[in-house]
């Protein structure tokens, strides 16, 4: 996995890696970074990256998107997530209180 993040003009320029070697969005880096207008960038996470975060396999994910649990969206036939999609989906969840042995 390549330390270079991936950053598109969604104003419709070519995506661009930090290093100005243009790059198709398909292969690009794990990690994308996707610019507005407004120059804020949104870092996007792929299904392998959620997987390691949560700790879960992709059918589980696969699972958590089609009950709507969790929110992903497509980018140029990829499936990606926002982090914060993913915070709100982990604290969506219980916590635990233990059981009767403490556990």
């Amino acid at each position: 996995m390549s330390d270079s993040s991936f950053t598109m003009d969604l104003c419709g320029k070519k995506p661009t890696t930090t290093e100005g070697v243009e790059k198709s969005a398909v292969g690009a880096d794990k990690t994308q970074n996707v610019r507005h207008n407004s120059d804020m960038s949104i870092q996007l996470l792929d299904m392998e990256q959620v997987c390691e975060t949560l700790h879960i396999g992709r059918s589980t994910l696969y699972k958590l998107m089609n009950s709507k649990q969790m929110v992903a969206v497509k980018l140029f036939g990829r499936t990606l997530f926002r982090p914060h999609d993913v915070a709100n989906f982990i604290d969506s969840l219980n916590n635990y209180e233990g059981g009767q042995n403490g556990f």
